[in-house]
């Protein structure tokens, strides 16, 4: 099968790739390196350096001519969202559109993208099931969703297969602690560099983190799988949540890191985001039924994983 993965050089992208190649796909990378880092691109992939907004990207998976694409390249900073809205739609909504456009010229059979649990926003419920309310709460999050609406008006329209992960907390291995980076990803970074962690407000947000390791295994399954996703009924048919359906909040999480770490030192508290969403878990059981996927990494031993790869790092950090 061959798969071209848009922002494959990132760190869901890079361990997708990884796998993809393990089991012997043709994969290329596209990715402008904005965020992604060269190295993480497996050497049997083959790879362009470019943004799926540039004119040439058409061109370029016509000629390879994947069977699937997969969408991962993304303006992922809510920070910068809010500060720069026309900038995150050019990429979200501009390059997605791209994408559908990319697939339906190269003949493409499905593609695969990765929304967010942020289309959701403040939850009227918990956990949030597929159907629940839609309502961001930033210019990321409504450009997720408005992401999903125009894959499925594109790619609807043209008979290609389509299908949503909605991702929760993701973290692990290769997780950028530049920029606004996921919260693990940042005190991980910090305790390895030998700094005090931040956490930004109280600590009693809870989120639904779940292993990279298990976001792949979904993706896999999202990619092979032989039912047509776009068929399934209703307007979030083809959307499956990736997450673990279990919430854990900040100061918990921290407990558990410090017991993996060692670090006995006390954390700072900056001020929490604006807007930010207290409490967010997703519930699972739609992959479970349809996909027959569960996630299978513990909290606990994530982090380990998630550590000894920072602690590698540290002098690069």
């Amino acid at each position: 099968m061959k798969i071209l993965v848009t922002g494959g050089a990132g760190f869901i992208g890079s361990a997708l790739i990884h796998q993809l190649i393990s089991l012997e796909g043709e994969v290329l990378v596209v990715d402008d390196l904005s965020t992604g880092f060269l190295e993480n691109v497996h050497p049997a992939c083959g790879f362009r350096k470019m943004s799926i907004c540039e004119a040439g990207f058409g061109e370029i998976a016509a000629q390879f001519s994947p069977d699937v694409i997969v969408h991962l390249a993304a303006q992922s900073s809510v920070t910068r969202s809010l500060a720069d809205p026309a900038a995150n739609d050019r990429v979200n909504l501009d390059g997605t559109r791209a994408v559908a456009q990319a697939a339906i010229d190269s003949g493409a059979v499905r593609v695969v993208f990765a929304s967010s649990a942020a289309v959701y926003g403040n939850p009227a419920e918990i956990p949030l099931t597929e159907a629940s309310a839609k309502d961001p709460q930033n210019p990321y999050g409504a450009s997720k969703l408005a992401g999903e609406a125009i894959l499925a008006e594109m790619l609807g329209a043209a008979g290609i297969d389509y299908v949503f992960g909605r991702f929760a907390n993701v973290y692990g291995p290769r997780q950028s602690a530049l920029g606004e980076a996921g919260v693990v990803a940042a005190i991980c970074s910090r305790i390895a560099a030998g700094d005090a962690p931040i956490i930004n407000g109280d600590g009693t947000q809870t989120r639904d983190f779940v292993y990279v390791g298990d976001v792949v295994s979904a993706l896999t399954l999202l990619i092979g799988h032989d039912l047509r996703f776009a068929s399934i009924p209703g307007a979030d048919g083809p959307a499956f949540n990736i997450s673990t359906g279990q919430g854990a909040d900040l100061c918990e999480l921290l407990t558990t890191l410090r017991q993996i770490t060692g670090f006995h030192g006390r954390e700072e508290h900056g001020e929490p985001p604006a807007d930010e969403v207290h409490t967010s878990i997703l519930s699972a059981e739609k992959a479970a039924d349809i996909l027959e996927w569960a996630p299978e990494v513990e909290l606990a031993d994530g982090l380990q994983a998630a550590w000894n790869w920072f602690k590698e790092q540290s002098p690069r950090i």
